[in-house]
């Protein structure tokens, strides 16, 4: 189980700080152009492996949590924290990811949204997020009880989007921004905290660290989306 657990912390990180690098470096890129698909594609694969990584490493936690985490003497704090939020999270990550990556790639083809697998991963995350809250009223943790519900609202909106018959050319283009920009405030905030238990682990829980890169990444998305309907307006009045 440890070196399980190691194996997959090492790709996690590794794969997790490709995703810190390459995330901006599509956002600032021309969107539509050869850097923004190319800078693009290595983020949503990286987060992929990143995600699917941290799943292991929650599971194994969940598992062991004593063994895969001896500095820490707390194993409340290792099972909900390192256990059942990461489960969430990756869980989250993962959906985000894949729905962004489909939304451009699907965009003629919407039944393909409708394949078992990524109704699967919005399910999932509805449920680790819900699993997640519970377990944080239970030791009354204000991050467990709140950060669960943006995952859970995304997964509802996404499963609605699949839904809709016949949804817009704009439609895709905002699915596309809200998604892997959302990844992209995961990886971040993966960084921010998990990564700080290390360093700092007085600051691991700290709700400023949670609410920095989300406010960000909102402010983000927001403008995108801001953008994409004004564009939509001209287009209109045209």
């Amino acid at each position: 189980m440890w070196y399980l657990f190691k194996g997959f912390i090492a790709l996690h990180i590794a794969s997790g700080a490709v995703g810190l690098i390459t995330f901006w470096v599509a956002m600032l890129a021309r969107k539509g152009g050869g850097a923004h698909r190319k800078y693009g594609a290595i983020f949503t694969r990286a987060l992929l492996v990143a995600g699917s990584a941290a799943l292991v490493v929650s599971l194994c936690t969940l598992a062991a949590p004593l063994d895969t985490h001896p500095h820490i003497p707390n194993s409340e704090v290792i099972v909900n924290v390192f256990g059942w939020l990461m489960l969430f999270l990756s869980c989250f990550t993962l959906a985000l990811v894949w729905h962004g990556r489909s939304s451009v790639q699907l965009k003629n083809d919407h039944k393909a949204h409708r394949h078992w697998f990524p109704i699967l991963l919005q399910i999932a995350t509805i449920a680790t997020g819900v699993n997640c809250l519970w377990h944080g009223f239970a030791i009354q943790m204000p991050l467990m009880m709140s950060f669960p519900f943006v995952g859970i609202i995304f997964a509802l909106m996404t499963l609605r989007f699949i839904a809709n018959p016949l949804p817009t050319r704009q439609a895709y283009l905002v699915e596309h921004v809200k998604a892997i920009v959302g990844a992209g405030i995961s990886v971040y905030t993966a960084f921010m905290n998990f990564g700080m238990v290390r360093l700092i682990p007085s600051l691991t829980l700290n709700p400023l660290l949670w609410a920095i890169p989300l406010s960000v990444g909102l402010g983000i998305i927001f403008y995108h989306v801001g953008r994409l309907k004004l564009r939509a307006r001209k287009a209109s009045n045209a």
